[in-house]
């Protein structure tokens, strides 16, 4: 689910990996580019997950009462 609609031949990341590295040492930008958008969805999804686990149960309660008001 995760690769839907890729190639056999890179359905697996080791070999996703092996061709990310022929990349690189061909010249390509494209393992540094892709590297570069993980860690950006990487930052955006540790972000969530503080701001999720910073929710307490007395902070959920002050927003339903401020909402009632």
């Amino acid at each position: 689910e995760l690769i839907g609609g890729a190639p056999e031949s890179l359905d697996t990341f080791k070999e996703l990996a092996a061709e990310l590295n022929r990349l690189k040492e061909g010249g390509s930008s494209a393992p540094e580019a892709l590297l570069q958008k993980i860690t950006e969805i990487k930052n955006i999804v540790d972000g969530i997950k503080s701001d999720i686990e910073s929710i307490t149960l007395e902070g959920l309660k002050s927003a339903y009462k401020a909402a009632q008001a």
